[in-house]
């Protein structure tokens, strides 16, 4: 009988060293399955992230006052919620590859608008010397934008459309411009900005047109005149009428809440 018992006892013994054994993982495996876990949501956000990229265009050309870099790109918001568009910067590289931009010359620019509602588009856009964006050391090859951070919901931000018509471009003293009017629909006076964009034959935004208003009454309705955004550090967009294929407007105003 004792016999039996010992036995017994040695085949437990054995079941639980096998069942232990069984449990052990080889060195690594379980950081291994984590990283695969977190490429795969990874993956998953990138393809299921609120917005697309496209358009993406630059081009470079000789000002009177140097060398000018000019580059844009479309978002749209294919998400469900409003989407704030922070500033964005540009990677500049040369014919080998190489980056030539600093953080301390590069500038950033932002959108027109700034925020969208589900399914608007939005345009970055912008004119800038190259001395103020390269460090010196080669050609503009090739450009990447790049977010300082990604679109994100914004709850915080008020956001208002304004309707615009009788649109027109025209050559004004050797520059573009353009003329219609803009019509507050809102229940509120408020204030608008108004950006004209011009676009190539292949559908790139080559340049953009602005004007303002401190204040349009509610239901009230301005012309405007457009023209080139000096604020971009020169007003100098290298384009003639001919250059441009179709046009279009956005007028709006977004604030803090």
């Amino acid at each position: 009988m004792k016999k039996w018992i010992l036995v017994f006892a040695l085949i437990l013994l054995i079941v639980f060293l096998c069942a232990c054994g069984g449990k052990t993982e080889p060195a690594g495996t379980a950081s291994n399955t984590s990283s695969a876990a977190q490429a795969s949501n990874s993956a998953a956000s990138s393809k299921n992230r609120d917005y697309e990229i496209d358009q993406v265009f630059f081009r470079t050309f000789q000002g009177t006052d140097g060398e000018h870099f000019q580059g844009s790109f479309r978002v749209t918001n294919t998400g469900k919620t409003p989407l704030f568009l922070s500033a964005a910067f540009w990677e500049l590289k040369d014919s080998s590859g190489k980056t030539i931009t600093t953080s301390s010359q590069q500038p950033g620019t932002f959108a027109s608008p700034t925020v969208i509602d589900v399914g608007e588009t939005s345009w970055y856009f912008i004119n800038a010397l190259v001395e103020r964006m390269t460090d010196g050391s080669g050609d503009i090859a090739d450009a990447v934008p790049i977010y300082q951070r990604p679109p994100r919901l914004n709850e915080g931000i008020d956001f208002k459309r304004f309707q615009v018509s009788d649109l027109t471009l025209q050559e004004k003293d050797g520059r573009i411009a353009a003329f219609g009017t803009v019509e507050n629909n809102n229940d509120l006076s408020s204030p608008a900005l108004i950006y004209v964009n011009l676009f190539d034959k292949d559908g790139h935004l080559v340049g953009q047109l602005v004007d303002e208003f401190m204040s349009i009454g509610a239901g009230d309705k301005l012309s405007f005149t457009a023209e080139v955004d000096t604020r971009k550090n020169s007003g100098e967009l290298a384009l003639e009428l001919s250059d441009i294929a179709s046009f279009d407007a956005v007028a709006f105003y977004s604030t803090n809440k």
